[in-house]
């Protein structure tokens, strides 16, 4: 392992966080004046991380962001879609920032476009709406979305929380060419690379 260069990145990373402590305090009470509850559960879960995982507790500490997810997206459009991975009852925060013109939300299950200038801010449920950004036009246009996903809310014990339905066991599938077992639904043949 390069210690000099894995310790540069770690530094790096870290002064990014920092440099987004007041975007973060600001989204965090955004989402709390938005939907009290959802925030309050959301902090259990942060807790609940920081306790648990060692790895989060250091991020933690450097930054104040409830929600565990958020992206830099730059110069990149997101086409329609949902984001399957949120939770149900979960939000999602865009900030824009740049120097562009364009680039409005289109909520598809709405029908609605919504503006999306540098500095401003928008909740939705991207589980539950569709989504995307429209054409947009200018040197830079930076999104940064604010997240948390289900796999999280379900290890920490808050999927009821989360409005999520309790996980069914999955069964994983064989490799090409393995053995079917027994009361197993996928079928995978020798020599076939795919199973179905």
């Amino acid at each position: 392992m390069d210690m000099l260069r894995t310790g540069t990145g770690f530094v790096q990373s870290a002064e990014i966080l920092e440099s987004q402590d007041l975007l973060a305090v600001r989204m965090n009470a955004s989402l709390k004046i938005i939907d009290p509850q959802f925030y309050a559960n959301a902090e259990k879960v942060h807790d609940r991380m920081n306790q648990e995982n060692a790895g989060a507790r250091m991020i933690g500490g450097m930054d104040p962001l409830v929600l565990e997810g958020r992206e830099y997206l730059v110069n990149s459009r997101a086409p329609i879609h949902i984001d399957k991975q949120d939770t149900p009852l979960g939000w999602v925060g865009i900030v824009a920032l740049g120097y562009f013109t364009g680039g409005f939300i289109y909520l598809a299950s709405l029908g609605l476009r919504v503006r999306m200038q540098p500095g401003d801010c928008i909740w939705l449920r991207g589980r539950v709406l569709t989504h995307g950004v429209e054409e947009w036009e200018g040197t830079l246009r930076i999104s940064i979305p604010h997240f948390t996903h289900a796999s999280v809310w379900r290890k920490y014990g808050m999927a009821d929380e989360a409005g999520l339905k309790p996980s069914e066991p999955s069964t994983p599938k064989p490799k090409p060419g393995t053995y079917k077992p027994k009361g197993s639904t996928y079928k995978c043949k020798a020599g076939i690379k795919k199973c179905t």
